[in-house]
Order: C-alpha cells, then sequence, then structure tokens
C-alpha cells in the first residue's frame, strides 16, 4: 500500500517513495474495524512513541469503506472541549453553546453515516470521559464505532473496568526490534532496502531504537543531506546524523 493513500496530515511526514507496511497488527485493526461500528465497541492500539499507532489509524482511514473521522487530541481535555474537537473533525467548524447542546449535534452528525471515530492520543482524556462516548451509539440513528489510540500501557484504562469490558481486540504495537527490524525497514523504503542490515541495527541501536517516526526522520534527512539517489553507507548515515539535532549523534559502533 502506497503512503499516498495516507490522510494528508500523515502523509507529510512519509518519506517520498516509502510504503506502508501491512503488519499483523495494521490487519487486525483493519479486520476489527467493520465490528466496531456495527457493535458500538471500542477498539485500542497502545504502545510507546513512535511504534506507529498514527500510521495504524491512517491506513483504517484509508481503506475502511465507511466514514472515518479522525480526532487528535494535543493535551489534556475536559469533557467539554473533547465534544468540541469531536463536532470539529465531523463538521469543519466550531460550535458555540453548552455541553449537551454541543453532543445533540454530534448525535445529528453521527445519524447522517456509519462512522468510525479514531481518537489519536486518547490517553489525554479520562477513561469515563471516553467512555461516555457510548451515548452517542444510543443517540444516533447510524451505526458507529470507536476506535483509539494510546501512548504507553493500558493499565488506565483497565481501571475502568465498563470501559475496559467495552473494548475488543487491544492491539500492542512493540518497538521495532530483532529480526523484523531488517525485513519491515526493507518494506518500508528503497534506501532501507538496499542496505547493509549490521549498519540498520546500528543505526536503530544509536539513535532510532525501534522508532518508525525516527526511522522516518532519518530516511527524509539522508535524502536531503545526501541525495535522493544515493545509497545509504556507514559515511552516509555519520554525516546525516551529525548533521541532525533530533539523533543526538555520538558516533556509529567502530
Amino acid at each position: 500500500m502506497a503512503a499516498a493513500n495516507l490522510p494528508e496530515h500523515l502523509r507529510r511526514k512519509m518519506p517520498d517513495g516509502s510504503a506502508l507496511n501491512l503488519t499483523d497488527e495494521v490487519l487486525l485493526a483493519l479486520d476489527v474495524a467493520p465490528t466496531l461500528i456495527a457493535d458500538g465497541g471500542f477498539g485500542l492500539v497502545h504502545g510507546p512513541a513512535g511504534a506507529g499507532k498514527s500510521m495504524v489509524l491512517g491506513v483504517i482511514q484509508a481503506v475502511c469503506p465507511h466514514r472515518v473521522v479522525h480526532v487528535l487530541l494535543e493535551g489534556p481535555l475536559n469533557s467539554k472541549a473533547f465534544d468540541d474537537r469531536i463536532y470539529r473533525a465531523l463538521t469543519g467548524t466550531a460550535m458555540e453553546g453548552t455541553e449537551s447542546s454541543i453532543e445533540d449535534a454530534i448525535a445529528v452528525e453521527l445519524s447522517n453515516a456509519p462512522t468510525l471515530l479514531v481518537v489519536d492520543e486518547a490517553q489525554n482524556v479520562s477513561p469515563s470521559t471516553l467512555l461516555a462516548l457510548r451515548r452517542f451509539s444510543d443517540m444516533s440513528h447510524a451505526p458507529f464505532g470507536v476506535q483509539l489510540a494510546c501512548l504507553g500501557s493500558t493499565k488506565n484504562l483497565q481501571r475502568n473496568t465498563a470501559l475496559w469490558d467495552r473494548v475488543l481486540e487491544p492491539i500492542e504495537l512493540p518497538p521495532l526490534s530483532g529480526a523484523q527490524l531488517v525485513s519491515k525497514l526493507a518494506g518500508f523504503h528503497p534506501l532501507l532496502a538496499g542496505a547493509d542490515p549490521q549498519l540498520l541495527f546500528d543505526i536503530d541501536d544509536a539513535y532510532c531504537h525501534g522508532s518508525w517516526r525516527a526511522w522516518a526522520q532519518f530516511v527524509n534527512s539522508h535524502r536531503r543531506k545526501i541525495g535522493s539517489d544515493m545509497p545509504l553507507t556507514k559515511t552516509s548515515a555519520e554525516l546525516t546524523l551529525r548533521h541532525n539535532s533530533k539523533f543526538n549523534p555520538g558516533g556509529l559502533r567502530p
């Protein structure tokens, strides 16, 4: 699947020529999405920063046959601010009024079509606020489900058993590691496909630490500083990392 199919806000972060890896976790999220909508359930994708949560959500947006609405929660939000973000995501506009009136307007919008609400950075609202989304399943006349993406572990969500019991197929995204690192990076971009596997391990050990986000940044930086058609070598890697503050270079192993 080409990165060009991703939503624009994610496509900007992907290096030219990159492809999306349809990993087992991505395929499971795609398989679960229609069930979430039909049953009014919650899906959950979680893992460390840079593990690929936003990309999983982007693939769902690109492939799911139903309406998918993306809500990014930047910073802690109370319940009214959360409702406002949902309404903005649905309509592209803001709405003045009470929390109750905004909720009623959201329900009307959701009634227009079967919808999967994708909530990115869901750790920024309380589990009880997330659970309150189920009211839209009762208020709306069209099927409605929720796909959550959370940074880190699920301990906070698990404490709210009413929410956790509604979660279908929690999906954990581990950092890239071991043998999968080379094969997945090879499928991600031609620059990495042609590189010495040991060099990829060395770059990951020193700088990327299993993060898809860091690897995308590295590829973009290499293409800018070394050249879009130049191969990845130890020398080119050192030059790329030395001139990019994101990586805090300390040198590759001898």
